[in-house]
């Protein structure tokens, strides 16, 4: 996993140091037990924690094998309206296309598939 706005390792521990700070003096005058104080806190540290690593945008890196599985649709707008013949321009439209999609994002292999 890799993160797409990863923070210097500078900044990182100075916002967990704030957020640890924040969680404690947002419990410092709790009138309850320190059993319970301390949970709470701790709690809060986390969920600070959490948001500061959604913020950082976790990404997943796929292997390039992974990547030759995917299958990209193309949906083509088959509605005649008043045109006869209309259906079958559009369609070899797409087939047209797909060579020069294949090159660009190196696409295996690809057909178009005809439904009425």
């Amino acid at each position: 996993m890799a993160f797409a706005n990863p923070l210097p390792w500078w900044v990182f521990v100075l916002v967990t140091a704030a957020a640890a700070g924040l969680s404690w003096h947002a419990y410092r005058r709790f009138a309850d037990w320190p059993a319970r104080r301390y949970p709470l806190s701790a709690l809060r540290f986390v969920i600070l924690m959490a948001i500061v690593v959604v913020l950082m945008r976790p990404v997943a890196r796929l292997s390039g094998a992974d990547a030759r599985d995917t299958v990209i649709p193309i949906l083509v707008d088959t509605a005649t309206g008043r045109i006869p013949g209309w259906r079958w321009i559009r369609i070899n439209t797409a087939r047209r296309c797909l060579p020069s999609m294949r090159c660009r994002w190196d696409l295996p292999t690809s057909d178009v598939i005809a439904k009425s």
